[in-house]
């Protein structure tokens, strides 16, 4: 199997997650879907950082990176009201305290990785390496502030 396909199916499972969140009857499915879709955020996460450090086509990932920016925008759903302690969560609960500043962080991952899947359609992979780096740090940024560890 190729890496893009492998991704891809990773995405396809994470975008399978978030809409379970619709049908989940209970909080722990709520959080369960979650786990699955942040997952699969840092497996591609993993993969973009094989990309760049193998220098490789960047094209292939903007399908990816697009993937990042619309789940970036799904994030705040993924944390609804009631989940706050289901299924052993690791969430702090500053995501539900301090809601302005969790949906403010990720609406810049969003962005910020919208403007990653330019890159890469454009095959730009010096723009790739640098905007990939200060999606990856938002990353941090938000599990620093909000994911205990």
């Amino acid at each position: 199997m190729r890496l893009n396909d492998w991704i891809m199916g990773l995405v396809a499972a994470a975008a399978i997650g978030l809409g379970g969140l619709a049908w989940a009857d209970t909080p722990d499915e709520v959080v369960a879907a979650r786990k699955a879709t942040m997952k699969a955020m840092d497996e591609i996460g993993h993969a973009f950082d094989d990309a760049v450090g193998n220098e490789a086509d960047v094209k292939a990932m903007a399908p990816q990176a697009a993937k990042l920016a619309t789940l970036g925008h799904d994030i705040p759903a993924m944390f609804p009201a009631g989940t706050e302690t289901a299924n052993k969560t690791r969430a702090w609960p500053e995501v539900w305290t301090d809601r302005t500043k969790f949906q403010t962080l990720a609406g810049q991952f969003a962005g910020d990785s919208a403007k990653l899947s330019t890159f890469a359609a454009a095959g730009d992979k010096d723009g790739f390496a640098s905007q990939w780096d200060t999606v990856g740090n938002e990353c941090g940024g938000c599990h620093r502030s909000f994911k205990r560890h």
